[in-house]
């Protein structure tokens, strides 16, 4: 189509020149006005053909309508390669970005110090009202002083045990403050060793101001939990290295030795859960347990109640020279010892001279 475009391109230029030649060489004789208004209203020569004219304006638009094509085609391609290279050339960040990720960055940080700030603030609010419940209660009926002396009997014995047996953090006495403080009276309010030592952990961290890290940040170094061990803490921080499905095992081993002192001593009751397949037991107070471990040990004790033991044994003029066991007590007296027997009378036989 293109090389017959051409030909009938140069042909018709070709008839064209050679009719522009002819026409200088030859002498027209003149025209009349008429004449000559019809012939420039006609083709320049009359072997122009309209035909060949048709036939050079379709070649034209041929040529533009494959130049116009090439160009599409040319444009297209270049638009591809812009966008594989904008693909795989990586962007570079701007400044813009850097300063966005910046004030992010410390928007994060400013949110996590004002969340600790709340919670600090939390857990000073929570003491206050925990105080002033206590100061609100109505104090708990005076003992009298036979009920005074079996408590008092009671806590010196087992601060006694406690130190022979060296079950500290916790002692047995701080298991049995904290069944206590949790209420765990009878069968149906009976706690579990996971909630016994959770209570132990939320009171020491309330009465020694201790921080509570957060899941991925590590205890402080050298962190103190006074009434439990760091193992015991780790567990309920969650950065213990213990298997989870062995935390309820490890919690059973660490209370069986303590409660079973208070069992032995007629503090406690350990009984088994019936018709359950995996053992399983109820852990309560008995009511003398209840009398003992009501306010005692005190929780900024260090020793677990073990001090006891070493208290000044003092007089109490009330008690007819009974000693008082502690320097604080007022009722809490040492049962009477018992009588010594009297020497015999003096024999009425005269001696022997």
């Amino acid at each position: 189509m293109a090389k017959k475009t051409k030909k009938a391109t140069k042909k018709a230029a070709s008839r064209l020149s050679e009719q522009s030649g002819g026409a200088e060489e030859r002498h027209e004789p003149p025209v009349d006005a008429t004449a000559a208004t019809a012939h420039s209203r006609s083709l320049p020569d009359p072997r122009v053909r309209a035909e060949d004219v048709e036939v050079l304006r379709s070649a034209i638009e041929g040529l533009s309508a494959l130049l116009n094509r090439r160009l599409d085609d040319q444009q297209r391609t270049l638009e591809q390669l812009q966008q594989a290279a904008a693909v795989s050339a990586p962007a570079q960040p701007s400044p813009y970005e850097d300063n966005a990720m910046a004030r992010l960055l410390a928007t994060t940080s400013d949110l996590r110090e004002r969340l600790a700030r709340i919670e600090a603030g939390m857990g000073e609010t929570q003491r206050r009202v925990t105080l002033m419940e206590e100061n609100q209660r109505p104090p708990a009926p005076a003992l009298d002083r036979e009920a005074a002396a079996r408590t008092a009997a009671f806590r010196w014995m087992l601060a006694n045990q406690c130190r022979a047996s060296n079950l500290t953090r916790p002692t047995a006495a701080i298991v049995g403050r904290v069944m206590h403080d949790e209420r765990a009276f009878d069968e149906r309010t009976s706690k579990s060793p996971q909630e016994l030592f959770l209570g132990i952990l939320s009171t020491v961290r309330s009465v020694f101001r201790l921080a509570v890290p957060r899941p991925d940040q590590e205890a402080a170094p050298g962190q103190n939990y006074v009434h439990l061990t760091d193992d015991i803490a780790a567990i309920f921080e969650e950065r213990s290295t213990r298997p989870k499905k062995k935390h309820s095992n490890y919690f059973n081993e660490q209370l069986d030795p303590r409660l079973a002192v208070l069992v032995n001593s007629g503090l406690a009751r350990k009984e088994r859960i019936p018709r359950e397949r995996i053992p399983h037991y109820f852990r309560y107070l008995t009511p003398m347990g209840r009398e003992v471990f009501g306010g005692w040990p005190e929780w900024d004790d260090r020793t677990g109640g073990i001090s006891l033991v070493d208290e000044q044994m003092l007089p109490d003029p009330n008690a007819a020279g009974r000693p008082v066991i502690g320097a604080t007590a007022t009722l809490e007296t040492q049962p009477a010892s018992p009588p010594q027997p009297s020497p015999p009378p003096p024999s009425s036989v005269p001696p022997a001279t």
